[in-house]
C-alpha cells in the first residue's frame, strides 16, 4: 500500500470535514445521552455509577468538538499555516491559536477517553455478577484509570521524539478497546434466552465494533505518519553526511 502521506496534496481532513464533524459530535452524544437517562427515569432502574460517569463524559466530548472547531476556523487545522510578515513560518496569531488548542484537545480527550472506558466497564460489572468476572474487570479498570502521560510531557518540544509517544498510545488504547469489547462475549454465549433474544442482547455488546475499527484506524495513520517522518529523518541525516 503506498502510504498517502509521501503526497504534498494529500489532505484527508480539510476544514469543512473538520467543522461539520465537530457540530456533529456535538448532537450525537448530548442526543444520546439525553435519551439515555430518559429511559432509565421512565423506568424502576436505578442509576448507577456507570450512567453518572456518562455525564462528565459528555461535557468533555463537547468541549472537544468546540476546540476542533476553533482549530479548524482560527487555529488552521486542515490547512497549511500562516507565514509571518517576511514570508516564513513564525509564530503567528494563528499558530498560537492552534497549539493552545491542540494542547487543550490532548488534555480533554485523554479524560473524555479514559471517562467512557470507565462508564462501559463499571455498565459490565453492573450487569454481570460472576466473581472471576468482577475480578477480571477491576483489572481493567485499574489499567483503564492508571492515564498516561501526556504528549507534550513526553516530547519536551520535540515533535521527533513524540512520534514513539504517539504510535505507543494508539497501540495500548486499542489493547484497551478490544480487551472490553471482548470481556462480556464468554457471559453472552451463556445466557439462557432463545436464539433471537440472545441475537438482540449481544448486538448492543456488539456496537463497540465501531470504536475498535476506528482504534485500528488510528493506529494505522499514526504508522504512516512514523514511517513517513522516519523516513524524511534518515533522508536528511544521508544528504547531511554526503
Amino acid at each position: 500500500m503506498t502510504n498517502p502521506y509521501y503526497q504534498p496534496s494529500y489532505n484527508p481532513y480539510p476544514s469543512s470535514v473538520l467543522i461539520g464533524s465537530g457540530i456533529l459530535f456535538i448532537i450525537v452524544p448530548v442526543a444520546a445521552v439525553s435519551l439515555h437517562f430518559y429511559a432509565l427515569l421512565s423506568t424502576v432502574a436505578g442509576l448507577g455509577i456507570d450512567d453518572w460517569l456518562t455525564l462528565p463524559a459528555v461535557v468533555l466530548c463537547v468541549w472537544i468538538a468546540i476546540i476542533q472547531i476553533i482549530a479548524a476556523t482560527a487555529g488552521g487545522l486542515g490547512g497549511h499555516q500562516q507565514l509571518d510578515e517576511h514570508g516564513e513560518p513564525g509564530h503567528t496569531p494563528q499558530l498560537y491559536i492552534y497549539k493552545k488548542t491542540r494542547y487543550a484537545y490532548e488534555v480533554i480527550g485523554a479524560a473524555g477517553l479514559y471517562l467512557i472506558k470507565l462508564s462501559v466497564l463499571f455498565f459490565f460489572r453492573r450487569i454481570f455478577r460472576v466473581p472471576v468476572f468482577i475480578l477480571v474487570n477491576n483489572i481493567v479498570i485499574g489499567l483503564t484509570a492508571s492515564g498516561h502521560r501526556l504528549e507534550s510531557e513526553y516530547a519536551e518540544n520535540n515533535c521527533a521524539i513524540a512520534l514513539p509517544f504517539r504510535l505507543s498510545f494508539a497501540f495500548t488504547d486499542l489493547i484497551l478497546d478490544v480487551i472490553i469489547f471482548i470481556l462480556p462475549v464468554p457471559h453472552l454465549y451463556r445466557l439462557v434466552l432463545p436464539t433471537m433474544e440472545k441475537l438482540g442482547v449481544s448486538s448492543i455488546f456488539f456496537l463497540g465494533c465501531p470504536v475498535v475499527a476506528i482504534g485500528i484506524t488510528r493506529a494505522i495513520i499514526y504508522n504512516w505518519g512514523t514511517t513517513t517522518r522516519r523516513a524524511a529523518s534518515l533522508e536528511m541525516m544521508l544528504v547531511t553526511m554526503l
